[in-house]
């Protein structure tokens, strides 16, 4: 896998997606796509999009505050966005807060 930006339909390119499989990511490489993926953040802060992917390398980083930070921010910056919904939602749920889910 390459550390180079996938084209997406919009302007932001978003990062390879490298949490398909946690057990073939090492701590290190995770720690560079989160750095990354918060330079893009900054860089873009109304993208729901690379806020999703920001909260999901967190939660396979088991920084679960950071995510849920990252995933709400998504939320609310675009509520119809179907992929930060059903992250956010994925994180409550693996973290049993059925409620919230």
């Amino acid at each position: 896998m390459t550390a180079e930006l996938v084209p997406t339909t919009s302007e932001i390119r978003l990062p390879p997606v490298p949490w398909r499989d946690p057990h073939t990511v090492s701590p290190a490489e995770l720690v560079g796509y989160i750095q990354q993926l918060e330079l893009a953040c900054q860089e873009n802060p109304r993208s729901a999009d690379l806020r999703t992917c920001l909260g999901m390398a967190h939660a396979m980083n088991y920084d679960v505050y950071q995510s849920m930070d990252a995933l709400e921010l998504a939320v609310a910056l675009e509520p119809e966005n179907f992929w930060a919904q059903l992250k956010y939602a994925e994180l409550h749920y693996r973290l049993r807060a059925l409620i919230v889910a």
